[in-house]
């Protein structure tokens, strides 16, 4: 969806699941990241944000270079 195409009515369909934002590790990424949070957090709807390590520039990349156990590990630190 990118940064800017989250739709504040999707949030309903949402509130049933555990939802971690992971977009891309730049500054657009991680400021869309932020924007959608308060969405979420506005209409009191938890969400976490994955933090990507500085080596890698989101999650497709993240699987090119390390396991389903590393992401885990990451999803259990994104807050929520």
């Amino acid at each position: 969806m990118g940064s800017g195409g989250f739709k504040k009515e999707w949030l309903e369909c949402l509130r049933p699941f555990r939802v971690v934002l992971a977009l891309d590790n730049d500054s657009a990424g991680r400021e869309g990241a932020e924007r959608i949070a308060r969405v979420f957090g506005e209409e009191s709807v938890p969400v976490g944000i994955l933090s990507l390590p500085e080596s890698v520039k989101d999650v497709n990349d993240f699987f090119l270079h390390r396991s389903a156990e590393e992401f885990s590990e990451l999803l259990e630190t994104a807050g929520c």
